[in-house]
């Protein structure tokens, strides 16, 4: 829905930085969701998430209460 509102905005206003800001931002976590839907499964095993902890460079408790903001965090947009 945001995207469809940023898309309909005036010429004029793309050109502004915060425009900018906020598509990129949209690209990221339309990038980030599928990951995160998959991250959900009961097939991820504890040596999915040691190498997602590697690839992302950082740490986490297994087994804690992973929140999604704590999964957006990650910025697995970088990781795809």
């Amino acid at each position: 829905a945001l995207q469809r509102v940023l898309e309909a905005l005036p010429a004029r206003a793309k050109q502004l930085a915060v425009y900018s800001g906020l598509e990129g931002a949209m690209a990221n976590f339309s990038a980030s969701v599928p990951c995160v839907a998959d991250l959900k499964s009961p097939c991820m095993r504890p040596r999915h998430w040691e190498e997602l902890m590697a690839s992302t460079g950082t740490s986490f408790e297994l087994g804690g209460s992973v929140r999604l903001r704590d999964l957006l965090r990650l910025q697995l947009h970088r990781h795809v």
